[in-house]
């Protein structure tokens, strides 16, 4: 199974990347203080796609727009039995701010919810990249 970023849809299909000129990166590694979340769902094969496309909306629509928000990262097992979403933003209380807004929160439980997802908050100890030139 060949998986794509896109799903086969080219750049014009997929949703529109955002000005990450005027938007924080993401950064991984000890000392960088960012509250970082990673969503894992289990899904059945045929289910990833459309999980993937349903977070890539949510993102896209609703998430990226929060105050404190920094980056997603969707991740698609290679066996189609795992979505995973990795999330950074500036600080815990941002993403608990994003999280109390309920009309924010209505948009999105009836998508994810029915996938079972679980979201747990993580501290990144070790970052390593390659280095260039």
């Amino acid at each position: 199974m060949s998986i794509t970023s896109n799903h086969g849809r080219t750049d014009a299909q997929a949703h529109p990347p955002h000005n990450t000129s005027t938007m924080a990166h993401a950064h991984l590694g000890e000392g960088y203080d960012v509250y970082t979340v990673i969503f894992e769902f289990t899904v059945e094969p045929w289910q990833q796609k459309e999980l993937s496309e349903k977070i890539q909306a949510l993102v896209h629509d609703i998430v990226c727009h929060q105050p404190g928000f920094i980056s997603s990262h969707l991740h698609l097992s290679q066996d189609g039995e795992k979505v995973i979403n990795y999330f950074q933003w500036e600080s815990r209380d941002a993403f608990d701010e994003f999280r109390r807004d309920e009309e924010k929160q209505q948009r999105i439980r009836p998508v994810i919810g029915p996938y079972k997802p679980q979201p747990r908050a993580y501290d990144v100890v070790y970052s390593a990249h390659r280095n260039v030139g």
